[in-house]
C-alpha cells in the first residue's frame, strides 16, 4: 500500500472511480482538466494505492494561517466500499492518507 499525490493525468482519472461517489456530477472526461485548474490554485489529490487498485482519495490543500500556523485544509476524503481495504475498518485508509501527509 502506497500513499501517492495525483500529478500525472493518468494518476488523476485513476482516481475518479472512487471520486464520483461524493461527487456524482463530475465526468470522466472534464475530470483531468478539472483536477488540474484546481491543482494551479493549491489543491492536492492524495490516493491510497494498494496493489494497483485507488482505495480511497482526499482532496486537500496546505495552508499557512496566522492564526493556526501551518496546516492541512481537508476538502473531503472518500474511501470507495466497493474496493475497502479488507485489513482496516471503514474510514481507516483516509485516516492513513492524512497522518501520513503530515510527516
Amino acid at each position: 500500500m502506497q500513499i501517492k499525490i495525483a500529478e500525472s493525468g493518468a494518476e488523476i482519472a485513476r482516481c475518479f472511480r472512487v471520486m464520483v461517489q461524493l461527487r456524482p456530477n463530475l465526468t470522466e472526461d472534464t475530470f483531468v482538466p478539472r483536477i488540474r485548474e484546481l491543482q494551479r490554485g493549491g489543491y492536492e489529490l492524495a490516493f491510497l494505492d494498494d496493489a494497483g487498485e485507488v482505495r480511497a482519495v482526499a482532496g486537500f490543500r496546505m495552508s499557512d494561517m496566522l492564526s493556526r500556523g501551518r496546516h492541512i485544509y481537508n476538502r473531503f476524503g472518500l474511501e470507495c466500499k466497493s474496493l475497502r481495504v479488507p485489513r482496516f475498518p471503514a474510514g481507516r485508509s483516509n485516516l492513513i492518507i492524512f497522518k501520513r501527509l503530515l510527516r
